[in-house]
């Protein structure tokens, strides 16, 4: 008799005692590192919240609430890789394992829905992200070869491009050398009109500055040099005679009788040669 009342008695805390839920509640608010990813939580250091509850979970890997917690760092607060949704799916399906009737089950089973249809989508846009990654270094590639392949045409056709102002500048400067050419030539001719005036030329050449120019001049001077002179005389070159006795015999200059005879060489000259003797 006194058996059963002893038995009744022990069985009393098993029927209304605490229950599996409550034990696991209260254990959980002692594990410290629960505490600890709680409160990380709460100041929305994620990833510290994140370690905290994997340390949670060593210490009670029967932690309902630290799957949960766990999972939805892992599904809204990652990096959302698909790595990061599906550790989400296995610690969530672990709290509905835990405690399949009380909270968290409910809201675990909708949010292992949404992960499903994440990792759905990322398989999905998986290899069109990645092609995609692989035709923009593409174009990058091409753009920076484009971009040198202009850069290089830039420099060839600055290098042969001539400025409209630096061209007008030359053209003016032309211009102004003809001019002076001209002027040249005019005072050569002055000089020359006054030396056969005189019966002199100029000895020295003058320098003009155009090509163009120089040559007309150089073509004006040897015309105007070969001209049969007016009222001019000849000598017949006796023997022992030089160009320089022959001047001094007509009374005009070395000069003048050379400039007189072009074709003539000081240094041959052959008795009976004809020279033009120009006026004094």
């Amino acid at each position: 008799m006194l058996f059963r009342p002893l038995a009744f008695a022990l069985l009393l805390p098993l029927l209304f005692g605490c229950s599996p839920v409550r034990e696991t509640q209260v254990d959980e608010q002692r594990n410290p590192y629960f505490l600890e990813g709680k409160d990380r939580l709460g100041s929305r250091d994620y990833k510290g919240a994140i370690a905290a509850f994997e340390k949670a979970l060593e210490v009670n890997p029967r932690s309902p609430m630290a799957h949960f917690e766990l999972a939805v760092l892992y599904e809204q607060h990652s990096d959302q890789r698909e790595d990061d949704y599906v550790a989400a799916l296995y610690h969530y399906n672990q709290a509905v394992r835990l405690r399949p009737n009380s909270y968290p089950a409910d809201n675990a089973r909708q949010r292992v829905a949404s992960c499903k249809q994440e990792l759905v989508r990322s398989q999905s846009i998986a290899p069109v992200y990645q092609q995609t990654i692989r035709e923009l270094d593409r174009l990058k590639e091409e753009n920076q070869q484009l971009r040198r392949q202009v850069e290089t045409l830039n420099a060839q056709a600055a290098s042969r491009f001539i400025a409209p102002a630096a061209l007008a500048g030359k053209q003016s400067q032309s211009a102004q050398s003809g001019t002076v050419g001209v002027r040249s030539e005019n005072s050569v001719e002055s000089a020359n009109r006054g030396g056969r005036a005189r019966g002199e030329f100029a000895e020295t050449p003058i320098l003009v500055v155009t090509n163009s120019v120089v040559s007309a001049s150089k073509e004006r001077t040897t015309t105007t040099s070969q001209e049969p002179r007016t009222g001019s005389r000849t000598h017949t070159v006796k023997a022992r005679e030089t160009p320089y006795s022959i001047a001094r015999n007509y009374g005009v200059r070395p000069a003048a009788l050379l400039a007189a005879n072009p074709g003539l060489d000081p240094q041959r000259l052959k008795i009976g040669q004809t020279i033009s003797i120009p006026t004094p």
